[in-house]
């Protein structure tokens, strides 16, 4: 992620690199248990294509401003629906949400959509190009990782996406099928909402918030929500620190390098620390390469507080009790 932040801070356009650089975090994570090479990219070429539409449907809805932020809310519900189908699905349409909501973000600064979806585009296929070298050269010296699991020779082969659609299909007659889009939808909603009657606050970060904290699973939404907004309180306070004295840009470049190599280790570590180290990161990425002030940065850890007391209740809370179906495969934590 540090490559397109080097490049845009050399030829005078961080700004760019910066946004770049959201390719690159969509495709930070994953591929790591011996899945093929073909595999890998034709993941990795789907997650681009996917995030770039969210940035661009993103980034548009925030450009005309208003009460056109709240269509955030059932465009998330549509794609929870859609991640019915599966866990892939799951993944990708849990991850268009979060793109969208951050391109809103990135709405604010001087890139319209059609950049913001080519830098994303830009900083993926980056990202996918040094990913897929490092597998090729790890595998020339044997030491590529194992598949995941020997007994995934033996195992049932998956089934196939007619088979996935069909149960889907006759889900969507029962409760459980609508009962996470509803749950994701009135949250969001919700936010948006207190953003509409509070403008010139980060309205979006709360909808981010909500969009992170918000799962399929409900066995440890608590434990989550307080875990994101202690790691988001001391990733705040992180950033205070190294952005004080609006550091010089190579700095700059090695915090997103630093922040990002963090991410993979974190995220299946501690979710407290993976939010401490999340949040700077989004920081430095929304702000494309501009140091934000203490105020702002306060009033992103308010939000951030709003968003999770948003996801509690509105999320979880006020719903009954019920399981949550996915018709093919348990969905993501």
């Amino acid at each position: 992620m540090a490559g397109p932040v080097a490049l845009g801070a050399a030829s005078g356009h961080l700004g760019f690199g910066m946004a770049a650089s959201v390719g690159g975090l969509a495709l930070g994570v994953g591929g790591e248990d011996g899945s093929g090479t073909g595999v890998r990219a034709r993941a990795m070429a789907a997650t681009a294509l996917a995030g770039a539409s969210a940035m661009l449907v993103g980034a548009s809805i925030a450009r005309l401003g208003g009460a056109w932020e709240i269509s955030i809310a059932p465009i998330a519900g549509i794609a929870a629906l859609l991640g019915g189908i599966g866990r892939t699905l799951a993944v990708a349409t849990t991850q268009f949400t979060v793109l969208a909501i951050m391109a809103t973000g990135f709405a604010a600064g001087v890139l319209v959509p059609w950049q913001l979806a080519l830098l994303f585009l830009a900083g993926a296929a980056w990202t996918a190009c040094v990913a897929l070298a490092l597998d090729w050269g790890l595998r020339a010296i044997g030491r590529a990782p194992a598949p995941a699991g020997a007994a995934a020779e033996f195992a049932s082969p998956p089934a196939s996406l007619a088979d996935r659609y069909r149960r889907w299909r006759r889900s969507l007659f029962h409760w459980p099928a609508w009962q996470y889009p509803a749950r994701i939808a009135a949250s969001l909603g919700a936010a948006e909402a207190l953003a509409l009657l509070f403008p010139g606050h980060h309205g979006y970060w709360a909808a981010l918030t909500v969009s992170l904290v918000v799962r399929r699973r409900t066995s440890d939404s608590v434990m989550r929500a307080v875990q994101r907004g202690l790691g988001t309180l001391c990733g705040v306070l992180v950033s205070m620190l190294l952005l004080l004295g609006s550091p010089p840009i190579p700095v700059l470049v090695a915090m997103v390098g630093i922040l990002s190599a963090l991410r993979p280790i974190l995220v299946g570590a501690n979710y407290a620390a993976y939010a401490t180290a999340m949040t700077p990161l989004i920081m430095l990425l929304l702000d494309l390469g501009r140091t934000p002030s203490l105020a702002t940065m306060l009033d992103r850890l308010a939000a951030t507080a709003l968003g999770c007391a948003i996801a509690l209740t509105v999320g979880y809370a006020i719903w009954p009790r019920m399981r949550t179906v996915t018709p093919s495969s348990r969905p993501p934590e």
